[in-house]
């Protein structure tokens, strides 16, 4: 899986979104938030989301320190194997003392979210 742009993101996402609630499919959403991260980092990250990723979900950069992972058909149990798996991978892959600080976090759409909710409970999973 190659990581999006923040439009192709969007329409996944939208389109993703409908999809769950239509069908009754769970769909999560994962963060990854870097913290000094350089540009390397970046590329490392991006490599390692791409190969820690299914051909169905869709992940992107959405800031400078953030990723965000679209996970449909999974529910929060496999969001947060997920999560495990690629905080060890990622600490793994960028640790040295001067690497980034990696925090991943993720929630599951609930019947009274929104987009914006679940993007934002999945960032504040991360805290």
């Amino acid at each position: 899986m190659a990581i999006a742009d923040l439009c192709g993101f969007s329409q996944a996402f939208e389109r993703e979104l409908a999809r769950a609630r239509r069908l009754g499919y769970p769909l999560c959403a994962v963060c990854v938030d870097l913290e000094r991260a350089s540009d390397a980092v970046v590329e490392r990250v991006e490599h390692v989301l791409s190969a820690a990723s299914r051909a169905s979900d869709v992940a992107a950069r959405a800031s400078d320190g953030e990723f965000l992972v679209l996970l449909p058909e999974t529910d929060a149990d496999g969001a947060g194997v997920l999560a495990r798996r690629l905080t060890a991978t990622l600490r793994e892959a960028l640790w040295s003392p001067e690497s980034a600080q990696v925090r991943v976090g993720g929630a599951q759409l609930a019947p009274d979210m929104d987009g914006a909710a679940l993007l934002g409970a999945a960032r504040a999973a991360v805290a």
